[in-house]
Parts: structure tokens; sequence; C-alpha cells
């Protein structure tokens, strides 16, 4: 019942070693080699911006409003140039705070080219002014681009705290309260002639910091997790989705979600058309924009397949086009993959595994029911721990997914002790993640650390049993959480939601997981329904509410 991710030989590229470490040989060729190169990406982008200027970058999904090549290298240069003359140097940090909207790119391109360092906040509606708040504690940046609803709120922050950082606001507005983007680009010193003449900084070394991401774990705050630039030119990070030229890609989140940065970048050299929609909303939205702009492949957010529910609209719209979904994040649901392929049993569904401090590390690709072919990405290497020793396992030993990747993280930004306890001596990343790996070297992700349950002297995998609710045909999304208990240490409760207009009750649930678990103490020991469960930013599932919801009412931990 566990997300499989397996290790597959291609042309003995892939080799085991008596340690039980799973890696690819290095493939010595032209585009290997860059991954030691002291590339500046923003060269690339604008090299390929220049040479077809006539292609069609982006198009709104609302509006259909198209932007060039040549538009986007010149609106991203003269970003560059304000920048550059307002005093920004290289290693000096922005901040990017917008929706997946179309001028997204610019203040990203421009602050690549300087050298900068890109710091994305995800845009909230709600909660800004504390997340602000917390964000400015971690990170002071020279200058916010944000759009207009957030700016008030972002620069009562910065008055209150006494810093001094410039917001400027995307769109052009009456209020001229704040300096928008429109206006600065439309500036008279910002020519053609500056345009024409910009130059890429160089890079001290391709280890210099790109990005700083905000990384919140499965907890809420986290740490902040400083990226080079070998994110954009390793092979790991460049083989899911495969892009070709004049291939329409689509993904909804913005560039506060890593594989977001990967993607903007990636489009523009492989010349790519992207589709630009703000929000993902559910289905109908979904097979519309596809069947609209005829796109090849689109990448979600893996949270997003809790919104995928409706099946059956998928066989409504003509979408032919459509050759490939890309799920993104640790683990997909069997039983999603199995109601998805029934519906669209041509398109190709991959699951990639990454984590922020690390990039893409593998992906597994369904082609049929279930039936996959998976890969570790090239260049990186895994290894499975024990929990409390640290050594090294062999097949078919659960422990903990550590890893090595050519985009490895530099560490967590301002606070070495944590990048030394999570990095070991010899360059090991303790992921939080669970898994282990058989004989034949598939490897299985089975759950996060911090989410395992101790029953009695026995972990139990919450996924493993979510996976199991939501094979029942009433079932529409399930988490099971583990609550105290004097006796067992903790029990496994689950909070359901089921498909609008069915039944299901709570002695058949119980029933229905304990006889499709491989043993007796996987048990579940209660189950509540709620109509709407809890999420939070990009869908993910809010388990802290959860937890303070069933301890509240639950009566089975007493």
């Amino acid at each position: 019942m566990h997300q499989s991710i397996k290790s597959v030989s291609k042309q003995n590229d892939l080799q085991k070693d008596c340690s039980h470490i799973l890696k690819y040989k290095e493939i010595i060729d032209d585009e290997v080699q860059i991954d030691n190169e002291c590339v500046n990406i923003g060269k690339l982008i604008l090299n390929n911006l220049k040479c077809k200027p006539d292609f069609i970058g982006q198009v709104d999904a609302a509006t259909g409003k198209q932007n060039t090549f040549c538009q986007m290298r010149e609106k991203s240069i003269k970003c560059a140039v304000w920048l550059r003359n307002f005093g920004i140097l290289r290693g000096d940090i922005i901040t990017i705070c917008t929706d997946n909207q179309m001028d997204a790119y610019v203040p990203y391109f421009a602050a690549l080219y300087l050298g900068a360092i890109v710091n994305p906040w995800p845009k909230q509606q709600k909660g800004i002014k504390s997340s602000t708040e917390h964000y400015l504690t971690r990170i002071i940046p020279k200058v916010i681009f944000t759009d207009y609803d957030n700016a008030d709120k972002i620069n009562t922050v910065i008055k209150k705290k006494r810093i001094n950082v410039k917001v400027i606001v995307f769109g052009t507005h009456e209020d001229k309260k704040f300096e928008s983007l429109d206006v600065i680009l439309s500036g008279k010193e910002l020519n053609m002639i500056a345009v024409n003449t910009f130059a890429c900084v160089k890079l001290k070394s391709n280890r210099d910091p790109a990005i700083i991401l905000l990384s919140s774990g499965t907890t809420g705050f986290c740490r902040d997790v400083e990226i080079p630039h070998t994110i954009f030119t390793a092979l790991s990070n460049n083989e899911v989705p495969y892009m070709k030229f004049g291939q329409i890609g689509l993904w909804f989140e913005s560039l506060h979600w890593i594989i977001g940065l990967l993607l903007t970048v990636r489009a523009i050299i492989s010349y790519v058309t992207v589709i630009k929609a703000s929000g993902f909303d559910d289905e109908h939205q979904l097979c519309q924009i596809i069947e609209k702009y005829k796109v090849d492949w689109v990448f979600l957010e893996s949270s997003m397949s809790n919104k995928l529910q409706k099946y059956n609209v998928f066989q409504k719209h003509k979408i032919p086009s459509l050759g490939t979904i890309i799920f993104g994040g640790p683990t997909i649901k069997q039983s999603f993959y199995g109601r998805l392929k029934r519906v669209l049993p041509n398109v190709l569904i991959i699951q990639v595994y990454y984590l922020p401090e690390t990039g893409i590390l593998a992906h597994q690709e369904v082609f049929r029911m279930l039936e996959s072919n998976s890969s570790i990405c090239r260049n990186v290497n895994l290894i499975i721990t024990d929990f409390v020793t640290k050594e090294q396992l062999g097949p078919n030993s659960i422990g903990a997914i550590w890893c090595r990747s050519p985009s490895m993280m530099i560490g967590y930004y301002n606070d070495s002790r944590s990048t030394s306890k999570i990095i070991d001596k010899n360059g090991w990343f303790r992921s939080e993640d669970v898994g282990y790996y058989d004989n034949n070297g598939n490897i299985f992700v089975i759950d996060r650390v911090n989410r395992l349950i101790r029953y009695r002297h026995h972990y139990i995998s919450p996924a493993e049993i979510e996976n199991i609710l939501e094979t029942h045909p009433n079932v529409s999304e399930a988490v099971v959480i583990g609550l105290p208990h004097d006796y067992d240490t903790f029990r496994p409760i689950a909070l359901v939601q089921l498909i609008p207009e069915t039944e299901a009750h709570e002695d058949e649930l119980v029933k229905y997981v304990k006889i499709n678990v491989d043993y007796n103490w996987k048990r579940l020991h209660g189950v509540f329904f709620t109509n709407d469960m809890p999420h939070i930013a990009n869908n993910t599932i809010d388990r802290v509410t959860i937890s303070q919801m069933l301890q509240n009412c639950c009566t089975y931990c007493a």
C-alpha cells in the first residue's frame, strides 16, 4: 500500500555498492559538465529570450493576453537596471510576494541577472501581517515586490519594525502611495540603449546563493533554505517534465514553490509556452484551460489531488493534447492514481519526489493501472538509516531517508547550528521522510518521521491507513492522527470526509481498515466525520488543527 519510488537500471548507469547506496554513475558529456561550471542562469535566459524574440513565452489563462520573449527580455532587463540603480548588488536579497501572474517573472529574472538572492513569500489574504512580521524577523530584504492588496499590510509591519525596505507593487494604480512596477518600467532612463548594453553579473561560484525559500516542514513556520545556483543546472532538476520546443505547459503555484521557480526558468531555456493561471479551483477549471490552450503537460502540487474528485469531468472535455500530468510531493495515494488513470488511460502520470533542501530526487511514471517504472534522478544518492543508531540499513529495513544531490542547499540561512544537525560531516541530508528499499532496489517512501504513530512498541504510518480508507467507495479524504493513550502510548484516530450524498459509519470503516492491513496492531481505534476537512496553504492538510479537534472531542483516548 506504500508509494513506491523504484531505482531502475538504465544502460548500466545505475549501480548498487556494498554499503547499500543506490546511485547513478555520472555520465561525462556536455549535459553533465554544466553541473561543474560557474554559469549565471540569467545569461542563458537572456540568450534564449533574444534568440527567438517573437516566441510566445506566456499566455494569461483568463484573458488570453500574450507575452513574447522580446517583451519578457525588455521588462526583466529594465527591472534589473532599476534594481542596480537602486543599489542592489550581488548577494543582496529581494522578496517577491504574489500569485502565479504574468509579471511575477520580472523581478525574479532581474534578480538572477544581478546575482541577487530571491526570497519568495506565499501570497496570503489572511494573516499577512503576522506572516510578514515572522518573515521580516528572519530575513530583511532590500526590496519587496508585492500585489497592491497586500502592500499596506506589509508596509505597516515595515514601519513597526523601523527597517529600511522598499515596497514595489505590481500593476498600475491610481493611488500613488506605492511605486508601481509598471511606472518603473516606463521610465525614460530605462531606454533600449540600457536594455541592449546590459550584461549579467558574473558569479563567484555555482554554489553562490540564488534563492532563500521559506520551508514550513510539516508543522508550520520552520527554517529558511538557502539554495545555490546549481538548482538550475543540476540534471536531477531537469528530467521532469520532459520539455521540447513549442510545447504548452501549465502549473498554478507561484514562485514560493520550488518547482515553480524551476519551471519558470526551464520553460524559457526549452522554448515552452506557459499558461499562467493564478489559482486552482477545481477539475472544471483545469479541463477548460487544457482544452482551450491545448496544454501538453500539467504540473500540480501533490496536495491538489485532494481537489480532483470529480473524475468524470475529464471525460466531458476534449483534451487530446494532454500527454502528461506531474504531481510534486512525497506521496500520492494509490486510490487517487487508480481513479485518475481510469479516466485518462493515455496520459502519462508522474510523481516527483523532491525536498526544498535537495531539489528533485526521484520520479515515478505510471504507464498503466498502478504499474510503475521509476528512477532516482541522475547524480542523486540515497541511503536508509536506523532511527536511533544512524547506521546504514540493508534491504527491507524501514528507516530514515538520507540523500545527497547536486542542488543540495547551502544551509539554513543564518542558522549554522540547525544546518549542522541536518547535514552530517559526509554531506548526507537527513530528511524527515521514512522509507526502505527491497532486494531489487525499489525504494518505498512511507511517511514523514514526525507523523509516525508509536503504538506500544510498533510504529504505524498514518499514510498507510489513509490510503486504505480512501479506497472505500464513499470516502473522499481521510486523515489519521495519533492521540495519546495511557497504555498504548498513542492510538490512530481518523477524521474522514465522505463523498457528497453518500454514507459510511464508524464501525464500517474501522472494520474496512482491519481487513486490509497486514498486521492487526495497525488497526484504527476510532473515526470522526467532517464536511470540511481543514487545509492550510497550497491545499495542504492542516494536521495540527485536526489533531486539536480530535483531542477535544475524542473519547477513545481517555
